[in-house]
Parts: C-alpha cells; structure tokens; sequence
C-alpha cells in the first residue's frame, strides 16, 4: 500500500512538472509569435490560402511586424482570413498596401508587406487587405536571368579574339615555343651553358697566379707603406729642427741676410773709394788714359 502511494505521488509530482514545462513552452511560443503584444486585427482576402498556416509571419524587409492569426473555413466555402498586427508597426499599413506570399527560403513561408506609401492614409481595423502569389517561373526568372547575364558577359570575354581564351592559348604557345628554343640554346654543348661555364672555369684557373702576385704586390705595397711612413716621420723632425727658431734654417737665413746687407755696404763703400780715387788729379796724373 505504501508502494502504490509512493508511485501515485511520484506520477502527480512528474505529471504536474511536465504540465508545467508544457505551459511555460505555450507561453514563451506565444510571447516570440507576438500573441501578448497589443495588436491589431486586418482582414485578408486571397486566392491561395492553400499557401498559407496559422501562425505564418507577416514582415516588412526581413523585420517581424506581425503574424496570420486566424485560418478557418466557413461554412459558405469561403476562407476567413486575419493576420494580427503589432501596434507599434501600424504606421506601415496604409491603403495600397498588398501582402506577398513569399517563399524565397524555400523551406518556410512568409507574408511580405509591399507598396508600402507613407503619404496615405492609415488602414483601419478588420480593412481587407489584398494577398497575391507572385508565379514560381516569374520568380525563379529574376533570380536566374542575373545569372544568365554574368554567364553570357563571361562568355563573350571567353570568345573575343584580343583578350578570350584563344588568344590566351596562342600567346601560351607562343611563350613555351620561345621558352623550349631558350632551353635549347642554353644546354647547347658548343655554345650555351656548358661551354660558359667551361670558359668560366678556365678563366678562373688564368686569373689564379694573377692573383696570387696581386696578393704579393699587395704585401710588398703594405712593407713600402710602412718604409714611407717612416721616412714621413723622418721629415717631419726635419721640418720641426728647420723651423727651430734658435738653431733652424731661420735663424741662419736671418744671419745670412745680416751679412749679406753688411756686404752690400761695405762693397759699396768700397764703390764709393774707387770713385773718388779715379776721379783724384793725382790719379789721373799717375794713370793716364790711353
């Protein structure tokens, strides 16, 4: 008995959990269809209510603006039709409007407001609003003919003479035709690779005691670097002693320019003597001219 209340307990305690779930699963399927916002109710009228479900989104360039929210056959034959419209998106429901059965993401479908003109005048409540179909062969047209277009421009640039891929080949055959007599000519025994190659070689091997004395030139051109360098320090003390001012070339210069003016006085004194001496009576008594 004990067991059997225990089982009850638990089937009620699991039973009330998942009722619970299931109601918070409605709810919140609710509140994302819009069933709790403040809305607006529009009639529809439509040729192809076969397309549509309840509960099909009504949008406005990929926004949610509202949902179908009623689908019933009446009695007559007719389809009664509504779709429940957000308050705040009710500025976009003007007379002229038309609702777009759409299915350009192929798996689900979708009512497209279109014609949408701001300058009218606001749709009332339960105001029948028209739904149309565009046809699959028109849509998929639109949707096809850009590509035909890409395809045919490719085509074309495929095909021209100048720039397609014919020319594109020609100028291909004619680059690894150059290229093939480019080879040949390289591996040419006689006069291609090789045979510069052969040539460097034997340049080489020439130009190896060129070297070889060009290093010895250099070692020899180091050695009288060094013996100019000394000869360089060498002069130098020379210049230093010569410009001495008490035992240098000056100081002799200067004595030699000191005896030089003393000798130039006393050889034009001595000037001066003969002078007077040629021009005395007595010597041009003694010394006649002839």
């Amino acid at each position: 008995m004990l067991l059997k209340n225990f089982i009850y307990s638990k089937l009620a305690t699991t039973s009330t959990i998942i009722l619970f779930a299931g109601l918070i699963l409605v709810f919140s399927i609710s509140y994302v269809k819009g069933y709790f916002n403040h809305q607006t109710i529009f009639k529809l009228n439509t040729d192809h209510s076969a397309d549509l479900r309840l509960g099909v989104k009504l949008t406005y360039k990929g926004f949610r603006i509202g949902q179908l929210s009623k689908l019933t056959l009446e009695s007559s034959g007719g389809v009664d039709i509504e779709v429940a419209v957000d308050d705040e998106f009710i500025g976009f429901f003007r007379k002229g409007i038309q609702l777009k059965i759409s299915k350009e993401k192929i798996v689900t479908t979708e009512l497209v407001l279109t014609n949408f003109n701001q300058n009218e005048e606001i749709l009332k409540p339960n105001d029948v609003i028209t739904v149309y179909k565009e046809d699959v062969a028109s849509d998929l047209t639109k949707k096809i003919d850009p590509l035909l277009s890409k395809v045919n421009l490719l085509l074309e640039q495929l095909s021209d003479p100048k720039i397609g891929i014919v020319s594109s080949l020609n100028q291909s055959k004619e680059a690894i035709q150059e290229t093939t007599k480019l080879i040949a000519l390289i591996s040419n025994k006689e006069s291609g690779l090789p045979a510069v190659l052969m040539e460097t070689q034997r340049t080489m091997s020439t130009l190896q005691p060129v070297a070889k004395q060009a290093e010895a030139t250099l070692k020899e051109l180091q050695t009288t670097v060094l013996t100019l360098e000394q000869t360089l320090q060498v002069t130098k003390k020379l210049v230093e002693q010569a410009n001495d001012p008490e035992d240098g070339i000056k100081s002799t210069l200067m004595q030699v320019q000191s005896v030089s003016s003393s000798s130039g006085v006393l050889i034009k004194n001595i000037d001066n003597a003969i002078s007077d001496l040629t021009n005395a009576p007595v010597y041009k008594f003694l010394v006649p001219k002839k």
